[in-house]
């Protein structure tokens, strides 16, 4: 087995196996077995949420060979629909033009969310484990504990299973309702949804219909007479 990986300055990594080029340098991680340990490494706990995101989706080629295309795809899709938001802020292009990169960005952000997930699942016990051996404390006990199920007392979000929020009067984890649903506690699952007048609603993108500034999503500037104004940006996941 031949590797070759070419680095410049104008142009982004290439790299190739047995001669074949490969459409990424991140393609190699699901092609070699290696291990490598560096200082910077420590990015991963010290650093923000974009490295740890990127550890989680490396490991993902790794442990679900066949949805490592998943982060490229998002990044792809991402990448085209904020130039197609440039073009449309510009003048240049339709609003509409957005509708399709929109839906990919959605499609392939659930997709990658849901991968990234069961990465953690599948290494969640190894972890746990390996973590108490070196005395790392992730409760009051000094022990790693199981994340808590529906029903069980907690403090915060953190300490719930996936899928599950901390609420209510004791606070307990439980599922949060959807679009539509009754929210009594004031929260909702979906990110891109407000609890307002007591049921889950969603946020008004551009174009949508509003009477104040809370109708519009966080991203908008502000609401006018008839309708949300500015323009939606996703940043990366």
């Amino acid at each position: 087995m031949s590797v070759a990986v070419s680095l410049s300055g104008n142009e982004p990594k290439r790299a190739r196996l047995d001669g074949a080029v490969l459409r990424s340098a991140e393609q190699l991680r699901a092609e070699l077995t290696t291990l490598v340990f560096t200082p910077d490494r420590l990015v991963v706990v010290k650093g923000g949420p974009a490295a740890r995101r990127a550890y989680i989706d490396r490991s993902l080629g790794r442990l679900y060979p066949a949805r490592a295309h998943i982060s490229l795809d998002y990044a792809a899709a991402l990448g085209q629909r904020n130039a197609a938001l440039r073009r449309v802020a510009m003048g240049v292009s339709h609003r509409d033009a957005l509708a399709p990169w929109t839906a990919q960005v959605a499609d392939l952000g659930t997709m990658l969310t849901a991968a990234r997930r069961d990465v953690v699942d599948l290494l969640q016990p190894w972890f746990a484990e390996r973590a108490g051996e070196l005395g790392l404390a992730c409760d009051n006990t000094k022990t790693c504990v199981a994340l808590f199920a529906a029903g069980a007392p907690c403090s915060n979000g953190d300490q719930c299973a996936y899928g599950l929020g901390c609420a209510g009067l004791p606070s307990t984890c439980k599922a949060f309702p959807k679009l539509g649903e009754p929210c009594p506690d004031g929260a909702c699952t979906e990110l891109g949804a407000a609890c307002k007048s007591g049921t889950c609603t969603a946020y008004g993108f551009a174009g949508a219909a509003c009477t104040m500034n809370p109708d519009c999503s966080p991203y908008y500037l502000t609401c006018s007479a008839t309708q949300a104004t500015g323009f939606l940006s996703i940043s990366k996941m």
